[in-house]
């Protein structure tokens, strides 16, 4: 099977993208970001050629419709598409999605807060039982309505939520359609298994976290005990030690492990970089955030914090601000993971860039 590269012509200098296989460059004719006149080149080959002239996609071209020209759906021009991504890059990336495409991130925003309300209404009325009935502690009922919403969110809304991302995703690119928050749904059991990865690091992250706090705790007891309680005075202290040994061990697992796979179940499904599926998702995306972590856990914080905030302005600054600036965030560092990727070498690629 051949190996092929594509030619991003929008950096300066130009660079090239692969390699790709026949099929995963097919995906990206029909997705429309390898057009007629995309310039592409056969892995160890010498010359570039537009890949309506190559007679392997030729016949591609002649059924597709006329999409916009590749790599340019991103109407903004910023630094974390310009260069590597950072910190600073990536908060003027997100503000500047947040401004320029407000209207489809505000309108995506809106039906996933819906969903979410949906699949919480058996919570709600669980909670809603026990008020009424003024129970001090949850019922069986609520505690079993509770868990039912949770199972909704983890099957239903996480899928959607991706869904999301990648229709914020397609509005930065300028291609975006609302029917594109269910493409986690058209990709279910690969979603899914991303979906259950991703959870599965983030219960490791935080069990490896805790292990330094029950140290510290430990610590702590055996302390207090063996001074016969003298050194009662300083478990407060020690035990603020635990806590913020918990807090920094988190933090820096978040960064090294969970920020680096969190994008795992759309890279998995996303058409647009050939929905790898989940074995090469991960790969993928453990390649194309080397070195990111922390710049990622960064824009995550504070953008998380900035959004949050925004429920003070009566709770519909949250719809109209938080939510839009949450997903522009998501829809910049998904972006970055693409660019990322296509430009950072497989590893079980032999072929050499062009």
């Amino acid at each position: 099977m051949d190996a092929w590269y594509l030619l991003d012509e929008t950096a300066s200098p130009a660079q090239p993208l692969g390699p790709y296989t026949d099929a995963q460059l097919r995906e990206m004719v029909a997705s429309g970001r390898v057009t007629a006149s995309t310039r592409i080149a056969r892995a160890g080959g010498t010359n570039w050629g537009e890949a309506g002239t190559e007679p392997v996609f030729a016949g591609l071209f002649r059924s597709a419709p006329p999409r916009s020209p590749d790599f340019t759906a991103i109407p903004y021009p910023t630094p974390v598409f310009a260069n590597r991504f950072s910190f600073g890059s990536g908060l003027t990336a997100t503000f500047d999605a947040f401004k320029t495409h407000w209207k489809p991130l505000l309108a995506i925003g809106l039906v996933s807060f819906g969903v979410w309300l949906a699949l919480s209404i058996p919570q709600i009325v669980g909670a809603t039982i026990d008020a009424f009935a003024q129970r001090q502690e949850p019922s069986a009922l609520n505690l079993l309505l509770m868990a039912g919403s949770i199972l909704l969110q983890v099957f239903l809304g996480l899928p959607f939520l991706f869904g999301c991302v990648y229709a914020a995703s397609q509005a930065l690119r300028g291609q975006m359609r609302l029917e594109d928050t269910l493409i986690g749904f058209r990709n279910y059991g690969r979603v899914l298994v991303g979906i259950l990865f991703v959870i599965g690091v983030y219960i490791g992250c935080f069990m490896m976290a805790y292990i330094p706090f029950f140290v510290i705790t430990m610590f702590t007891l055996i302390f207090v005990v063996g001074t016969a309680g003298a050194g009662f005075a300083l478990a407060p202290f020690i035990g603020c030690c635990g806590m913020g040994a918990l807090f920094v061990v988190l933090l820096v697992l978040f960064a090294l492990i969970l920020m680096r796979v969190v994008f795992v179940p759309l890279v998995a499904i996303d058409p647009v970089i050939g929905s790898r599926g989940v074995g090469n998702a991960i790969s993928y995306c453990w390649r194309a955030s080397k070195g990111l972590g922390w710049p990622m856990l960064g824009v995550f914080l504070v953008v998380g914090v900035l959004a949050s905030l925004t429920i003070l302005l009566l709770g519909v600054g949250y719809l109209l601000i938080g939510l839009p600036l949450f997903f522009a965030m998501l829809a910049v560092m998904h972006e970055m993971v693409n660019r990322s990727g296509i430009r950072a070498p497989a590893a079980d690629a032999g072929a050499t860039a062009v």
